[in-house]
């Protein structure tokens, strides 16, 4: 948690300020960049210096930018209190404010009549002097961008006309224009989320500033309800003449300029934009409310948006939460500030566990297998769920956080009872292995999060797809395309940034020409910053308790205070608990999509189904000469460190056992069977744990068991038996009895249709 917000901070632009640990102030590679945004060919005669650049690239976009801030802010208020403890309150506060002044920037003109407002990202270019309606703003060209420029920020041409190098163009939402209400209603989210948290105690509290931000989010969300519609690409559909037509909905640039961002939906946003002001008047009274949604206007409106985008939009039935989909946040927060009355929270409860239960629910699902369906989970081989090839990280983390929020204890309708204890239980042990395996806890070792390697074993993104990182860091050594194709690791280190992910049977290259696993981008941290702050609540209630994670979610032995008299006596294979820390789970497969290439896709047709991550990024579509990249080195065997060195021990010369195990046909990985050898501590084998403060705990893998040969001998027979991991096997023979971890390999080796039927 501590690096995470160290990303936004890389990602800065304008006057990048003195704090920020990216900074050449704090030693870092960042400086000043992009000042004149707003001004020069195709602006607006305004400045839009300031904000974060979206991704690996340098465009500002509105619609990923407000769904990024909204979500961390709600993690925030979610999990103040960790925050706090862990030192980490101020820090977030003060890049959610730098993000907020921009937001400011981009209401280019505020107004109490709806109409007259503009938020920047509208299909008219504003000329210097212009009269501006109510709009918000997207600064920059994803062609120029992409195609023309690879290098430093700091160093990047400004102020050019079309096709030169320094050419960003502003684009604005009207009322004139009629659509954008997603870009709009986002903002209206992030400024309400900011206000809410700046007006809480802290080094960087601004009372003042909270109610600017909160007038400004009213005055928008009325402008947004004049903008039915949302943005959509035209990219290679500039030709067809029904895309201008109002009845669609849609907001585009002009003919020919390129869309990143096409979302498919408006009513989520729009209800999530009320939502926020729903809670902003429970908390401040405006609007009614002052401590109660009874009586808040704000709230009784949030509540008919919801039931709109529920019955009228088709919302309710989206199951994944990312840039482009968010009425499932809506649907989190109506029901804890109670929006509607017990009628109306029994229907945000009902949706709630409705998305989850498709995520997380033990059932006939199968798993991956390199050529499902994107946009229905499958479960990887190594047991991550897996939704989108575009940021499949992003999507399973961005659940965790969902999962993790539903579990609060006090946020469900009915508590202290056994069936919502187990389904806490159950939500936040998913949320764990879904974090455990983003930060390492996979076969590959590999962790997913750049700068962060729990262990000497584990590797990290050292490649990630990020222009300003890839770049020397001294300013006076050229960067250009060739550092896209340099060896190596990137010079400047991205801390904290969650990569894209990896594929349906854990493949992933760290690669800076990977656009889809290794890519970075300001919303695949969001949620993922918010499951860490959960994890962490979560286990300090553990340890209040005498737990522990495994002790709470493997052998179910124990749990939180809250759980005490509720947790029934773990059984032998509960069906509706998981057995083992490393587990493949079945969900249920309900969303019918489409199979997209796993290729990097400049453009595509618009999908209006597409659920997942439809920014159009990517590689230059036609690059410019660059020397071929050298080849890269061979992959180390599935389950090694990438440095042999640091493998760790295997089987001893003498160790007969251990070594027929690895004589079997089913053994292919030469360390599977050294995870039996760690069954006894006094085989000096040492366990690497971490906690979710990312804290390392060296202790000894076990307690030598009394019966210890007999326990690495059920391991070693578990491992060759080819069905389950070896890590799993591992886990079941620390158990401290025969009879206990046969029934645990049992339960890990039974048939589908057993585990169905469970």
């Amino acid at each position: 948690m501590v690096v995470l917000y160290r990303f936004y901070e890389a990602q800065m632009s304008g006057e990048v300020p003195a704090w920020s640990r990216a900074s050449q102030a704090q030693g870092g590679w960042r400086n000043w960049s992009h000042t004149h945004d707003g001004f020069g060919p195709d602006g607006i005669g305004m400045s839009l210096s300031g904000g974060w650049y979206d991704a690996g690239d340098h465009l500002k976009i509105s619609l990923p930018l407000g769904v990024t801030a909204s979500m961390l802010s709600y993690g925030m208020l979610t999990w103040e209190s960790t925050y706090r403890s862990a030192g980490q309150w101020d820090l977030a506060v003060r890049n959610l404010d730098w993000v907020a002044s921009y937001l400011i920037k981009c209401h280019v003109n505020a107004s109490d009549n709806p109409a007259d407002n503009a938020f920047v990202a509208q299909a008219r270019e504003g000329q210097e002097g212009a009269q501006l309606g109510n709009g918000f703003v997207w600064v920059g060209d994803g062609d120029t961008d992409h195609n023309l420029h690879w290098g430093r920020p700091e160093q990047q041409a400004e102020g050019g006309e079309e096709g030169a190098l320094g050419w960003r163009p502003v684009y604005l939402l009207t009322a004139e224009g009629g659509k954008g209400a997603d870009i709009v209603s986002e903002a209206v989210a992030a400024m309400v989320g900011t206000a809410l948290v700046l007006r809480r105690p802290g080094i960087h509290s601004n009372p003042a500033k909270a109610q600017e931000l909160l007038r400004r989010a009213t005055q928008l969300f009325e402008f947004a309800k004049l903008l039915p519609g949302m943005c959509v690409s035209r990219v290679g559909l500039s030709g067809v003449a029904s895309l201008t037509s109002p009845a669609l909905g849609w907001w585009s640039p002009p003919a020919g300029r390129q869309t990143l961002y096409g979302s498919a939906r408006w009513r989520d946003d729009l209800a999530w934009a009320a939502a926020w002001l729903c809670r902003a008047a429970v908390e401040t009274g405006v609007g009614g409310g002052a401590g109660t949604s009874a009586g808040s206007s704000a709230c009784a409106e949030a509540a008919s948006l919801w039931i709109d985008a529920a019955d009228t939009g088709g919302e309710y039935g989206r199951d994944v939460i990312a840039w482009a989909a968010v009425f499932p946040l809506a649907s989190m927060m109506l029901r804890d500030v109670g929006a509607g009355g017990p009628a109306m929270v029994g229907r945000f409860e009902q949706h709630i566990s409705y998305v989850l239960d498709r995520w997380i629910s033990p059932a006939a699902a199968p798993p991956c297998n390199g050529t499902s369906l994107e946009f229905q989970v499958c479960y990887t081989p190594g047991g991550l769920a897996w939704y989108s090839n575009w940021g499949s990280a992003r999507c399973a983390a961005n659940m965790a956080m969902a999962a993790l929020m539903s579990s609060r204890t006090g946020t469900e309708t009915n508590t202290n009872t056994p069936e919502v204890a187990l389904t806490q239980q159950r939500r936040r042990c998913w949320a764990w292995r879904q974090a455990s395996y983003l930060l390492g806890g996979n076969s590959r070792n590999q962790s997913f999060v750049v700068g962060y390697a729990p262990t000497p074993y584990h590797s990290s993104p050292t490649r990630p797809v990020h222009k300003s990182s890839s770049c020397p860091t001294d300013y006076n050594t050229t960067c250009d395309w060739t550092a896209l194709s340099a060896p190596g690791a990137n010079p400047s280190v991205l801390y904290g940034a969650l990569v894209g992910g990896p594929d349906q049977l854990d493949g992933y290259q760290d690669s800076r020409g990977e656009y889809v696993q290794n890519e970075v981008a300001l919303d695949y941290n969001a949620g993922f910053t918010g499951a860490m702050a959960g994890l962490i609540e979560v286990e300090s209630l553990l340890h209040e308790g005498g737990c522990s994670w495994e002790g709470y979610c493997v052998s179910t032995s124990c749990g939180t205070p809250g759980d005490r008299g509720v947790l029934p006596a773990p059984a032998t294979c509960p069906a509706v608990q998981i057995c083992v820390v490393v587990m493949v789970v079945m969900v249920v497969a309900v969303v019918v999509a489409v199979v997209r290439a796993a290729a990097i896709i400049i453009s595509r047709p618009i999908n209006t189904n597409d659920m997942s991550d439809n920014r159009i990024r990517g590689g230059p579509s036609q690059p410019p000469p660059q020397p071929p990249a050298p080849p890269p080195p061979p992959s180390p065997p599935l389950g090694l460190p990438s440095d042999p060195s640091k493998a760790p021990a295997t089987c001893r010369p003498t160790d007969a056992a251990c070594r027929s195990c690895l004589g079997n046909t089913n053994v292919t990985n030469t360390t599977a069977c050294s995870a039996c050898v760690a069954v006894c501590a006094e085989l000096s084998i040492i366990d690497h744990r971490i906690d979710m403060r990312g804290r390392k705990k060296v202790k000894p893998a076990t307690r030598c068991l009394s019966d210890w040969r007999d326990a690495r001998a059920q391991c070693f027979d578990c491992v060759t038996s080819g069905v389950t991991d070896a890590v799993s096997c591992a886990e079941c023979a620390k158990l401290p009895t025969a009879a206990a971890r046969a029934a645990c390999m049992t339960c890990q080796v039974r048939p589908l249709s057993a585990q169905s039927a469970s």
